[in-house]
Order: structure tokens, then sequence, then C-alpha cells
């Protein structure tokens, strides 16, 4: 999923486009993850797909979603199309069957089962920036306009209180993730962690790639700079 056409799965020998109830024009979505044993898509207009169970590429319980490619003996329609009126900035799978879903404006979760989904929002009125957050060996990694945020996977599962870690950096990063004259490029094109390194690194629209590395017992961030 990258927001410039529908989402695919191969299986060694074919590829499958993933057709949820959306048309050739809005069938982009932006960001993927798994919930349970479904597909969840999240797009741009604010909307998550999730699948049917089982079959990641069946949407047979939304209108005009596809069928699985072959319907076996227990199969049970359960995907659902679930509104935030948010755009959608990342996906995180979390445990205890949720979740993560991080937006524009808010923090938001799903949990449940197929046919009993429940929403919560977590963190109402400050989202994330887009395709910023990672899931770093159990620490959850994002960025937004304060800077680089740590949370534990636990914290999504009740009242947010983001730790601000990029502190040290903050006069050479601030200019770079907020909009800045002084700057031609200001903002932010992704992220990517590296897990056996704990190192999260932040790629930006000027060139540079911040790395954060947590360091020790305690996870103590440590910053360098590549261009």
């Amino acid at each position: 999923a990258h927001g410039a056409g529908p989402a695919c799965s191969y299986d060694g020998k074919y590829v499958i486009r993933i057709r949820p109830s959306l048309t050739e024009r809005d069938n982009k979505p932006r960001h993927v993850s798994v919930f349970g044993s479904q597909l969840a898509l999240g797009f741009n207009f604010g909307d998550v797909f999730l699948s049917d169970d089982g079959e990641p590429e069946s949407f047979a319980a939304v209108v005009n979603g596809n069928s699985p490619p072959a319907h076996t003996a227990d199969f049970s329609p359960a995907a659902e199309q679930i509104p935030f009126a948010d755009r959608i900035h990342g996906l995180i799978r979390l445990p205890q069957q949720s979740l993560a879903v991080f937006c524009d404006r808010s923090i938001q979760r799903i949990t449940g089962s197929p046919g009993a989904y429940a929403t919560q929002v977590v963190r109402d009125g400050d989202g994330i920036m887009e395709y910023t957050a990672k899931n770093l060996n159990g620490m959850i990694c994002y960025t937004d306009v304060r800077g680089i945020g740590v949370l534990r996977a636990s914290d999504l599962f009740g009242e947010v209180i983001p730790q601000y870690v990029s502190y040290p950096v903050s006069p050479w990063l601030d200019p770079r993730i907020n909009r800045n004259d002084s700057l031609p490029l200001p903002g932010v094109s992704c992220c990517e962690i590296v897990p056996n390194k704990d190192q999260y690194k932040l790629f930006l629209d000027d060139g540079y790639v911040l790395t954060m590395t947590l360091v020790g017992n305690n996870m103590s961030p440590e910053f360098s700079i590549q261009n």
C-alpha cells in the first residue's frame, strides 16, 4: 500500500489486486497492517477497511467488495469499513486484538473481533506526521510537530501522555518539520527502523536523515545526523 494504486498480494505466481468497495479513483490505500487474522487498509479519506476473517484478499461483507479466491466450508464474511473522519497517517498492530490508528488530528484504536468492533480515541486534537509511526522492539516511535515521540504499546490502552525525546536536537529538527521560510524543503518524507540496532531513522525533505538510537537497558536516545 503506497497511495498510488490498489493494494496487491503475491502468492509466488500471481499478483492479485485487493478491492474493497471503492472506485478505482479511491482504491489507493496508503497504510497496511494486520488486525488479528484480518488485513487492515488505511485510506487518506479517513476510513480503515478490515478484510474478511482469515481472507486478506476478500471484502465480501462490504457492498461490491472482493470475494475470497476460493470459498471454504467455514467461510464467514466479516469485512467492515470503519470511518474515523480524520486522514489516516499510520497503522500499528497492538497486543490484545487491537490496532493503533494514527491520524492527522488524533490517535485512535480499534478493538474487538469480527462483528463486534469498537473504536476509542486515545489522543484528541493532535495527530502525527504521515509515514512516521513504527514499532521499534515494543517502543512505538513517531514524529509530530513537537518532535519525535516515544510510547510503549501499553500506553495506547489508556490516556496517551507522549514522551518527546528529540529535545537535544530540537534547534536543528524543529525548523525542518515545521513550515519555515528559511528552508526550501521543510517536512518529513518517511521513516525506517533498524530493529537489531534499536534505531529509528527519520528521512527529511531537505535530504538529511536523523537517526535515533535507543541505548542500554533504559533505552536512552542518542542522535546522529546523516546527509
